[in-house]
């Protein structure tokens, strides 16, 4: 006669890890985002924050386009630190990302601001 409490016990723990792939797959979105240098001068240093990962940006001349992708697993903004050949700086922080959706957006560095210009976002769901 078989033993139901480790039949039991290999089910429950079946059911946990699809549980936990489900719910990366349901909650854990997608994100790119085009960074372009519409500044006069180039980027000499930078960096952007989104959903606690830190991307270096490093140098960026006019008119050039960096192409970041991510992980969406929580919810916040684009957070930009930048400094210019010139020595000026900018800091400021943009649109918004959020859990379960999965965004392609598009960020214009002025010569005094960060615009988010395209907001691209599509539910998962």
């Amino acid at each position: 006669m078989i033993e139901k409490s480790p039949i039991i016990a290999v089910g429950v723990i079946v059911l946990l890890i699809i549980g936990f792939f489900a719910v990366r797959f349901f909650f854990i979105g997608k994100g790119q985002v085009d960074v372009r240098n519409d500044a006069a001068e180039a980027i000499v240093d930078g960096e952007m924050v989104v959903c606690r990962q830190r991307f270096v940006l490093g140098e960026i001349p006019p008119r050039a386009v960096k192409h970041i992708s991510y992980r969406i697993d929580g919810e916040g903004d684009y957070a930009f630190r930048l400094r210019f050949a010139s020595g000026r700086t900018v800091a400021k922080n943009v649109g918004y990302v959020t859990v379960g959706i999965d965004n392609n957006d598009s960020i214009a560095i002025t010569n005094d601001d960060v615009v988010l210009e395209r907001a691209e976002a599509q539910s998962r769901r």
